[in-house]
């Protein structure tokens, strides 16, 4: 019998629980989200006691969404915070942005599901809850990036909604299935030299050569 998490500990470890095992089912099949049911069950939890904590599978996605973007936006803070020269910044965010996400693949592909399955099924509250926190630290996140680079206020947040638009697009290039994959014809698609660690790094480093102009 599973017992109730009765302590703020006890509740925060117990949705930190249910989050990991949605992400380990999630990253099985990256195409499709899991069920209340499955989660519950590879959690050892009732069906019920994950409806304590999240209200639907689209909550639960939509959670580590956000925990994703804390995570990536978190990097970009690292990138700009320090006491180097602005070059040496750029060369850090291009590099450390572009390995987060080629070390986090199921990322931009929850990213992909956010508008259509995630947000779209959210109640009200919970759509604004999680899009005011994203937009609040993103502002912040762009503010850090202006005193770093000297910029005007909000060039920062400017630069890295393109960048986010930059990144988007490139994924999506490349992200075809496995049976298309293995058709004899892919490799002569364009597309298919796409590596998108090192084309995101290089693309992010030439946009903001161009956007941020001489630093």
């Amino acid at each position: 019998m599973v017992s109730h998490a009765t302590s703020i500990e006890e509740k925060e470890a117990r949705s930190t629980h249910i989050l990991a095992v949605a992400l380990e089912l999630f990253m099985q099949d990256t195409r499709r989200l899991p069920t209340v049911d499955a989660i519950a069950r590879k959690s050892g939890l009732a069906k019920g006691t994950i409806y304590l904590y999240f209200s639907s599978k689209e909550h639960i996605f939509a959670s580590l969404l956000a925990q994703e973007w804390h995570g990536l936006l978190g990097v970009v803070a690292d990138c700009f915070s320090g006491a180097m020269a602005a070059q040496k910044m750029i060369d850090q965010f291009a590099l450390k942005f572009a390995r987060y996400l080629s070390s986090h693949p199921y990322f931009l592909r929850l990213d992909s599901m956010g508008y259509a399955l995630l947000e779209a099924k959210l109640p009200p509250d919970q759509f604004w809850a999680f899009k005011n926190q994203f937009v609040s630290h993103l502002k912040l996140m762009g503010s850090v990036i202006d005193r770093a680079l000297s910029f005007e206020a909000g060039r920062g947040l400017t630069l890295l909604t393109r960048s986010y638009a930059l990144t988007r697009g490139l994924w999506q290039l490349g992200d075809h299935p496995d049976t298309h994959r293995a058709h004899p014809n892919f490799a002569e698609h364009p597309f298919a030299q796409i590596d998108f660690n090192t084309d995101l790094k290089e693309a992010l480093l030439e946009y903001w050569a161009g956007a941020a102009g001489p630093v």
